[in-house]
């Protein structure tokens, strides 16, 4: 008897430059809060999550780190939520990416603390390094000047 295998649906590929889901459960969040700050609206992590279909333990953790960076604040009591800390047009995707992934970069080895802690073995010679650091630094600057009011519309 000849049996062939099953063939494996394929998955679909992850760029290297697409945002985590964490990033882009930040910059949903925000952009609610950013249309409910305009309102006057307040709402909790679960009712948004209960609204949207989103996960709650996940949302929640992504607002908890977002609060930690001053990024959004919680309003205590009966009516209580989370609201935007500043205007979208002052808050930038870079400071909104670096809140929830760590410090932006294109190599590991562009970490400022994971260098610290574990410096590089090929430092002496490697041929890469100071290139992809300007690409890194264009990346950064790029996603510091760019305001969320861009993309909150």
């Amino acid at each position: 008897m000849n049996t062939i295998p099953k063939k494996r649906p394929a998955r679909a590929r992850q760029s290297f430059f697409q945002f985590t889901q964490q990033i882009e459960y930040g910059l949903f969040l925000l952009a609610i809060l950013a249309v409910e700050e305009e309102t006057g609206v307040i709402r909790s992590i679960r009712t948004i999550a209960n609204d949207t279909g989103l996960s709650f333990s996940f949302l929640q953790k992504v607002a908890n780190r977002l609060k930690k960076a001053e990024i959004i604040k919680a309003v205590r009591g009966k009516q209580g939520g989370f609201r935007i800390a500043r205007k979208a047009h002052s808050i930038f995707l870079g400071e909104v990416i670096e809140a929830l992934e760590g410090q932006i970069r294109v190599m590991s080895c562009l970490d400022d603390n994971r260098t610290k802690a574990h410096p590089c073995p090929s430092k002496e010679f490697c041929a890469i390094k100071h290139n992809f650091g300007k690409v890194n630094h264009d990346i950064r600057t790029t996603y510091l000047s760019k305001p969320l009011s861009e993309f909150f519309s």
